[in-house]
């Protein structure tokens, strides 16, 4: 397949760990949980939240890993982003909006 066919999804919900959060959790109530850390993956340049132990209970998207997608999209001449579970988003639209603005400031302008 070539790469400009390519769309990269990218998720508006974690998945946790089963034990600490169960199951999916839509972004907009992830930034409300308390009782967490929130980390940062380097390698896979996503945030993580561990518990008071020091383990991984669920990973994420957020407008600073969007950013580094939206960059590798560029750079790897992919068709674009799409993303699902549009009711993820907060009430202001910041994941969808930095979907848009992130893949939109690079893209090759249309003639």
């Amino acid at each position: 397949m070539p790469l400009d066919k390519l769309v990269l999804g990218i998720p508006f919900y974690g998945r946790g760990n089963n034990k600490d959060i169960k199951g999916f959790v839509h972004y907009r109530d992830l930034i409300k949980l308390t009782g967490f850390e929130t980390q940062w993956d380097t390698v896979a340049k996503v945030p993580y939240l561990v518990n008071a132990a020091g383990e991984m209970v669920c990973s994420y998207e957020s407008p600073e890993s969007i950013k580094h997608k939206a960059a590798f999209i560029i750079a790897n001449n992919l068709r674009g982003a799409m993303y699902w579970e549009y009711a993820g988003d907060t009430d202001d639209h910041l994941l969808s909006r930095t979907v848009f603005e992130e893949v939109m400031k690079t893209a090759p302008k249309k003639k």
